[in-house]
This record gives structure tokens, C-alpha cells and sequence, in this order.
């Protein structure tokens, strides 16, 4: 299944706000289960991002910055194709 850049962020924070639910459940609950589950979505979350979140021509990390261009071969980003 391909997804665009912003399906893939779409997706992102799907997952880390319950993550951060878990931990917040956890935490007030002091059940540490709830905690520790929270850190493994989040965890396989920000793995999955830094394996998607990449420059669908030369594949480099797009990083934190959404601009227009790759940082590292200059091609134009089009966020909203499905790569």
C-alpha cells in the first residue's frame, strides 16, 4: 500500500497520541504495564516515522523541516503523492 507524506504523518500522530493516553493512564493509575506499553507504541512509532518520513527521490530524511525541497539532492516535495 503507498501512502503520501501527509497519510504518513496522518498516521503518526495516530499513534502517538494514544501512546501518550497510555503513559498518562499509566502514570496516574500507577499501573506500570499501562507505562511501559505507552513507551513501546511510541517507541515503534518514531522507528516507523524515521523509516518513512523520507525524500521519495534520493530517500534521504526529510528531518523535522517540511519545505518544499529535499535538503539533500534539491528535488521539489510533493507531499500529497503517493510514493
Amino acid at each position: 500500500m503507498k501512502l503520501s507524506l501527509n497519510q504518513k504523518t496522518i498516521l503518526y500522530f495516530l499513534f502517538v497520541i494514544p501512546a501518550i493516553i497510555l503513559m498518562a493512564a499509566g502514570a496516574n493509575t500507577e499501573h506500570f504495564g499501562l507505562i511501559w506499553l505507552g513507551f513501546a507504541v511510541l517507541a515503534a512509532d518514531i522507528i516507523n516515522h524515521i523509516r518513512w518520513w523520507r525524500c521519495p527521490y534520493c530517500g534521504g530524511f526529510l528531518g523535522r523541516d517540511r519545505g518544499a525541497y529535499c535538503k539533500d539532492c534539491g528535488h521539489e516535495i510533493d507531499y500529497d503523492a503517493k510514493n
